[in-house]
């Protein structure tokens, strides 16, 4: 047994060392980075006026307030907990990196990006009605397309927009921080017409034998009639 309790204490060790070393500090950036494929409860808070306290999935660590320039929170792909309290001011950049996450950016300058599931969801080739979905967090969003503000309709994390063309779409939070970037492109119409032949008229109909006769200006190529949308030979 004096075995086993060794190994169950060497494991706990080296899982507290694993834990701890997604908190680095290097150039003055305090990350906490978290586990890729889970939730994860990631923040920092003040203790007294010269400690910041990393909090890591339960895991803490301590860093003088002096030796930190900025702070950067990295989630993981489910919903993270990722979380500055007001007191601290430092400049901070959060990451979501996809999930339904909680954030809180503290009172410094901050760059929550919570919005970076932005997709294309649907798009109405008759009509040029592009759906843009992403995961609202709370605030408020505004739409940029090319670099400009537009105004849109916005639902439950659904964009409603007419779109032609090629243009890159963000969301931009209430902070000015943007999200990812989607570039679409309006697909090649399925069917187009020929200029050469959009002079197609009656030219003439004898009652008598209902010949119809009808006239167009031929260009390089074969034609091919088409009645009720079906091609006839004629």
């Amino acid at each position: 047994m004096g075995n086993g309790n060794r190994n169950a204490n060497v494991f706990e060790t080296l899982e507290g060392r694993r834990l701890l070393s997604s908190v680095s500090l290097s150039g003055g950036v305090l990350k906490i980075t978290g586990d890729s494929s889970s939730g994860n409860d990631l923040g920092v808070w003040l203790r007294g006026s010269s400690t910041l306290v990393a909090c890591h999935n339960g895991q803490t660590k301590n860093y003088s307030t002096d030796s930190v320039n900025r702070i950067e929170l990295v989630g993981g792909s489910k919903a993270d907990n990722l979380w500055i309290t007001d007191e601290i001011t430092k400049p901070s950049i959060i990451h979501g990196n996809g999930g339904n996450d909680t954030i809180s950016g503290g009172s410094g300058d901050s760059a929550s990006n919570g919005v970076d599931d932005l997709v294309v969801h649907s798009y109405n080739q008759s009509n040029n009605h592009l759906v843009l979905r992403y995961t609202p967090d709370s605030g408020r969003y505004t739409l940029i397309k090319n670099g400009n503000a537009v105004n849109v309709s916005d639902s439950n994390g659904d964009v409603n927009i007419t779109h032609s063309g090629t243009a890159t779409y963000r969301m931009r939070d209430s902070k000015g921080v943007l999200s990812n970037s989607v570039t679409f492109s309006e697909p090649a119409p399925t069917s187009s017409n020929s200029s050469a032949v959009n002079d197609l008229a009656v030219h003439s109909y004898n009652q008598s034998n209902n010949h119809l006769v009808l006239r167009y200006t031929p260009d390089s190529g074969r034609y091919t009639l088409i009645k009720n949308g079906n091609a006839v030979n004629v």
